[in-house]
């Protein structure tokens, strides 16, 4: 009967139960990768395309894999955006500055998995 009931539970339960997804270490390298592009672009110069391609590349996987973070990876692919298309560079800066710490949020998240 106890072997009966183990294996329902494990049936409705899935396996994720007993072996848990892992950490991915594509979404890991990607944060690292935008937060190393941050740290570098300069809102005087505009040239983030490669930044922004990786951004908006994390943000489908994210979405695709159903990945809590998703939402905020989305967030920052807007603010990023958004800091791209200003003329006001004091504005830039501080969308910047802010997506930093939004950036180190989704590592401390994935790097604790």
């Amino acid at each position: 009967m106890k072997t009966l009931l183990l294996a329902v539970v494990l049936v409705l339960s899935g396996c994720a139960v007993i072996f848990p997804k892992p950490h991915d270490p594509v979404m890991f390298d990607h944060i690292v990768a935008i937060q190393v592009k941050v740290n570098k672009v300069n809102c005087s110069n505009k040239d983030w395309g490669d930044l922004l391609d990786r951004v908006h590349h994390l943000k489908v996987y994210t979405e695709l894999r159903g990945d809590p973070q998703s939402k905020a990876i989305g967030q920052l692919e807007e603010a990023l955006t958004k800091a791209h298309g200003s003329k006001n560079e004091k504005f830039c800066e501080s969308i910047l500055s802010l997506n930093k710490t939004r950036i180190a949020v989704v590592e401390d998240a994935w790097k604790g998995r």
